[in-house]
């Protein structure tokens, strides 16, 4: 096993560990990431289907990560203070750009600062992250937001759901409930469903040693929806996760609400994540109405260069 806290030095990678969380946090904190990849969390949960794996240039963390969608390997942004440019040229003299992988998740500041001629650059919109005021999520204002508004009048009204923050003791209650969500869902037959299935379940096995929290919502006793989130930056939380039964209508906009009103208090914004460009899970994002995007771009080397 790779010394704890020792990264090899670029091009050299190893496997993300949870003995890295302490590095990668500081990091990260400093850093004030806006994708919602970056958070300690979402590479740990999602280190096996992803591959994540660890390197370091000067100052700088690199990940590299698999990425389904492209069937291929990526780097994330580097997590350092330095200019792009800067560690991008180092990276391209030490892998003599013919084993520089793809960048992903570069907003337009970062690609327009790379040279045109040394890359081509593409838009992915699928992953741009959807962020929403948090007060809007709250309020619900408008007439943009009457649809909300009644369903969860609805739900209040035939279900009586109670809200309460998620706790260590009701972890395997939102497990059974994942179980239950996978089986209608046929998550098994589903690679894409079957790494988010993983990946909330290796969440929930180091509730208590993740920066997470979360809220739940109770019908008739028995946990019916959860959502879990964290800290992304100074004025923006990130949720990774939400499950509701499908049987109760408008129980993911009561846990939606009730969550922001009750957890994300401290926050401006909540970035909800991609849609990874899945019609109905693009189509509810959109029904949000986000306050902006943190767009992504994907730049790849030239060949030859």
């Amino acid at each position: 096993m790779a010394e704890v806290n020792v990264l090899p030095i670029y091009p050299t990678f190893r496997e993300m560990l949870f003995e890295d969380k302490g590095l990668i946090e500081d990091a990260l904190r400093v850093y004030e990431p806006k994708i919602s990849e970056f958070t300690f969390t979402n590479l740990f949960v999602w280190r096996e289907s992803h591959q994540i794996q660890l390197s370091r240039l000067r100052n700088n963390i690199l990940v590299k990560r698999w990425n389904p969608g492209f069937e291929k390997f990526f780097l994330l942004p580097p997590i350092g203070n330095e200019k792009l440019e800067d560690v991008v040229e180092t990276m391209q003299s030490l892998a003599d750009n013919k084993s520089l992988l793809p960048i992903y998740g570069l907003d337009r500041q970062h690609v327009t600062s790379l040279k045109e001629t040394d890359f081509t650059v593409k838009e992915i919109r699928d992953s741009w992250d959807y962020v929403y005021l948090v007060k809007d999520l709250v309020d619900l204002p408008g007439e943009k937001y009457y649809v909300k508004r009644k369903n969860i009048e609805k739900c209040v009204t035939e279900y009586k759901p109670e809200y309460e923050s998620l706790t260590k003791e009701r972890v395997a209650d939102c497990l059974e409930l994942q179980t239950n969500w996978c089986n209608l869902k046929n998550c098994s037959a589903n690679p894409g469903l079957e790494s988010e299935n993983k990946a909330i379940r290796e969440l929930f096995l180091h509730f208590d040693d993740l920066n997470v929290f979360g809220g739940i919502v109770m019908v008739q006793g028995s946990v019916k929806a959860f959502i879990i989130g964290e800290r992304l930056n100074n004025n923006t939380a990130v949720i990774h996760f939400e499950k509701a039964n499908h049987n109760i209508d408008g129980l993911y906009q009561v846990i939606n609400q009730r969550f922001c009103l009750n957890a994300l208090q401290d926050f401006k914004y909540v970035n909800r994540e991609q849609d990874l460009g899945i019609p109905g899970l693009r189509q509810a994002k959109m029904s949000y109405h986000p306050n902006f995007f943190i767009e992504k771009y994907l730049v790849t080397p030239v060949e030859g260069v």
